[in-house]
């Protein structure tokens, strides 16, 4: 499944400074500015002129602005980040003469994974989450949930221009060949060797018919390899890579983070005329056929080594440098609608999640030893699971003692405690009036509040303790008491990831590794909804 959102993309607007002494400030916090090719200039440890140099950054590099500007000693001075360092650098030489100047970028966030795209590659930027689509008969194509972003208004119509990015654990757990790929990328990337198989992840059903013009690529907090690729869709007979072949040209990145938990490739088509239209005279039956279409990508290797493109690889090269995998996640817009019962409670639920509420009061047979309570269903919740639908359920916690249930009542007691003293690294966590098993959590539980106490939320299987775990095993608990201890509150919400589409021996490993978002629906949504309660005393 892709699900596309719409992301921010903007034109910095020149920043209303003058220093005196200097030209018009043209820099923004948060923009790239580029060194201009004359230039070079300083990378000094604080914005003044007599201040030590750090480095001396060439004509050309590319730099973040992160803060600025600052006025001193007759310079307009901005905070910069350069391959790591950070410095000061000033951005004139005087009043007309300028050292840097703004890359205008279109910047985009999706999660944690940040890229600026130049405007030579993209009028906007959109944001996809990818489902994994798993094939039971070629468990070589199954691949993890990845975050995408996709140029839009990109020069070359066609296929979609891409850059996705997968979690490496569940890589490693889904697809049987993944470990050995990402550990020979790292290798590569290591000792960065002029000349590289290149793997594609996840497998495609296609041949590489050429790999040139290699080069290795450092992004903010990784680094990759790219290189201009030639595909053909797989056959029974081997065709030369042509157009009528179905042949295709592509800029392929391929890069990890600094720790190995993040894959990241790049796919972007080329022009179609990179490529001939045909090979008219090539046979495929002929005795000589093999050796012939060798002979014809070697020529085609000859003349993409050497092809210029425009927009050119350093253009590439640089939007691919932009990335960031650990970036603090951009605010999301969400858009909820609010239920109300009478004047006992409310709740904000998230329109992408729910459609409504529906509420009934539901009272078990006494020999259950389950109280009476109060049960919100979410209508048209985007996970179906029958025997567990997602549900806000409240009890009083007088209902709860009167049933006798003496069980319930010390996990609630129990949890009451726990609210108070919030002690680190929770792991073991009762779960009182759940029908059905249920495991520990298999995530450290992290505390929240909502607007009449706070909880707990964390994400459970729904399987007997040591079982392995699929994704339609996955629930995330919300549990809580009111502030005057009158009311205990449970939230159970079905989820699903495709990092779990096989049964997974211990899931404990892979949960932490993965972004709210790896999930349906995102977890942070489930936040908001549960955040937002609020119950009036002695409803």
């Amino acid at each position: 499944m892709l699900v596309l959102m719409p992301i921010w993309s903007a034109s910095p607007t020149q920043a209303q400074v003058t220093c005196p002494g200097s030209a018009p400030a043209r820099l923004q916090v948060g923009q790239q500015a580029q060194v201009l090719p004359e230039a070079g200039v300083n990378l000094r440890s604080t914005g003044a002129p007599d201040s030590p140099i750090l480095e001396i950054v060439p004509g050309g590099a590319i730099m973040r602005v992160t803060d600025g500007p600052d006025c001193a000693g007759g310079f307009t001075w901005w905070r910069m980040e350069w391959q790591g360092m950070i410095g000061w650098v000033a951005e004139s030489f005087n009043e007309t003469t300028y050292y840097l100047e703004p890359l205008i970028t279109i910047d985009a966030q999706n999660g944690t994974l940040r890229l600026s795209a130049p405007p030579e590659l993209a009028d906007s930027v959109q944001s996809a989450v990818i489902q994994s689509l798993q094939d039971d008969q070629s468990p070589r194509f199954n691949a993890s949930t990845g975050l995408q972003f996709i140029l839009d208004g990109y020069p070359f119509p066609g296929m979609a221009a891409s850059i996705t990015a997968y979690n490496t654990t569940a890589m490693r757990a889904i697809n049987p060949n993944a470990g050995d790929i990402l550990d020979a990328l790292r290798s590569t990337l290591d000792n960065r060797p002029p000349t590289t198989d290149l793997i594609l992840l996840p497998d495609l059903p296609v041949t590489v018919d050429v790999v040139t013009q290699i080069g290795y690529v450092d992004f903010a907090d990784g680094a990759g390899v790219r290189a201009i690729i030639v595909l053909s869709l797989e056959r029974e007979k081997l065709l030369p890579p042509t157009q009528d072949n179905q042949a295709f040209a592509f800029y392929l990145f391929q890069g990890l983070d600094v720790t190995d938990t993040t894959y990241i490739q790049a796919m972007l088509p080329l022009p179609s005329d990179l490529l001939p239209e045909d090979a008219p005279n090539f046979n495929p039956d002929a005795p000589n056929a093999e050796q012939e279409r060798s002979q014809l990508i070697d020529e085609l290797e000859a003349e993409l080594a050497q092809v210029a493109l425009s927009p050119g690889l350093d253009v590439y090269d640089r939007m691919m440098a932009s990335l960031y995998t650990n970036a603090t996640p951009a605010p999301i817009a969400v858009q909820t609608q609010r239920y109300t019962y009478g004047n006992a409670l409310t709740l904000d639920y998230p329109t992408t999640i729910a459609e409504g509420v529906e509420l009934n009061i539901l009272n078990p047979a006494p020999e259950r030893r389950m109280p009476r309570y109060l049960e919100l269903s979410l209508i048209n919740y985007p996970v179906i699971d029958f025997l567990h639908p997602p549900v806000v359920r409240i009890y009083r916690v007088a209902d709860v003692q009167l049933a006798r249930n003496e069980e319930a009542v010390t996990a609630i007691d129990q949890l009451k405690s726990i609210l108070l003293t919030k002690p680190a690294g929770l792991t073991d966590l009762a779960l009182p009036l759940f029908d059905g098993p249920s495991q520990m959590p298999l995530n450290t539980p992290e505390y929240v509040r909502f607007h009449s106490g706070s909880g707990v939320v964390y994400i459970t299987a729904m399987a007997e303790p040591g079982q392995p775990v699929e994704s339609r095993d996955l629930l995330f608990v919300f549990q809580g008491m009111t502030n005057n201890s009158e009311f205990y509150i449970q939230g159970l919400f079905p989820l699903a990831t495709a990092a779990f589409q096989q049964p997974v021996d211990d899931p404990a490993t892979i949960i932490p590794t993965l972004m709210d978002a790896s999930y349906t629906p995102d977890l942070s949504l489930l936040r908001i909804l549960m955040t937002s309660l609020q119950i009036s005393p002695t409803s």
